[in-house]
Parts: structure tokens; sequence; C-alpha cells
């Protein structure tokens, strides 16, 4: 059964990453962490199918976990404003990952039948300790899924700090965040 289960995820592996690699001509997180790396990852995940506007994190949140979507696509939103939709492959949740405290928006399914991994941070930290080359592969991924975050942003955070800062009434006000 076990066997049986690392095949499965095996062959889901390969589909989410050919779909992320034709994708983009650029490297992804998937193309710095090995086959192997994801099998161990996905070895302590727990699969979690949901319907179209189910909650899957919720803002203020206690988790530690990060998040892969296997199949269908989730929206994130931020104070109920659209920040981003992502698509197989993609992982979400680094942040609070990486700070070890809650979540900082609330994610959705955005289509019936989404399958998302939830892979728990004290796992992937026990991983880290005992798997050789991980730890630098694991963190550079995550430090391209963060880069990705913020270069398809409208506005460059450096001009919404600035626009915080000294407001324009000339200009409606409103979230200057895109929707992928």
């Amino acid at each position: 059964e076990m066997r049986e289960h690392i095949r499965m995820s095996l062959s889901e592996h390969q589909r989410v990453k050919e779909l992320s690699l034709s994708h983009h001509n650029v490297p992804t997180s998937s193309d710095v962490l090995t086959e192997a790396d994801w099998l161990h990852l996905q070895s302590g995940a727990k699969l979690r199918k949901y319907k179209r506007q189910q909650i899957i994190m919720k803002d203020g949140e206690a988790t530690r976990s990060l998040y892969q979507i296997a199949r269908g696509k989730v929206r994130i939103e931020k104070d109920g404003v659209p920040v981003r939709v992502l698509e197989e492959s993609h992982m979400f949740g680094e942040i609070s990952f990486l700070e070890g405290g809650t979540a900082t928006a609330d994610v959705y399914a955005d289509e019936d039948d989404t399958h998302v991994y939830s892979i728990d941070g004290e796992f992937i930290e026990s991983l880290l300790k005992v798997e050789p080359g991980l730890p630098g592969r694991f963190y550079r991924s995550l430090a391209m899924n963060l880069g990705e975050l913020l270069r398809t942003r409208k506005v460059p955070a450096n001009q919404q700090l600035q626009k915080q800062a000294t407001p324009n009434t000339s200009q409606p006000s409103g979230n200057s965040l895109s929707v992928s």
C-alpha cells in the first residue's frame, strides 16, 4: 500500500512538474527541488479535497504548514479583496511557514474538485535535518516562490509604501494588487 502511495505521488508530482514547466520559460521552484526531494516532502503530506469557495486557510489562523496545489486553482484574498489566483503546482503558505505563525491571507478553492497537499512545518523541519543538500534547495525554492509573488504585483512594493506614506487625493483609493 505504501509503495502504491509513493508511485501515485510520483506520477502526480511528474504531472504537476510537467504542467509547471510548460507554463514557464524561467527556472521554477519545482526545478530546484529534485524528484527525490518531492517524494520526501510528499511522504509527510496530506492530500485534501475542496469544493469551489471552500476555505483552505483563514487570515490570522495559526499554521506552520506549506501547501501545494495538486489539481485546480486557489484564490488568495486579503480583507475580502482578491489578490492572486494560483494554479496547479504552485505553493502557498510560505510566509506563515517562515515566520512560524499565522496565515496572512484567506485562501479559497477557486474550482470544484481542487486538491491541495498540506505539509506540516514540523515534518519539513525534521526532514531538513536528515537530508543532506535539501535545506539549501528547499529554501531557494521558497525564495523563488516569494520572488515570483513580488514580481506579479501591479505596483512595486516600494511605490505602494510611498503611496501609503503620502496619500494622493487625485487618485482613487483601493487595492493596488492584481489578480494573476
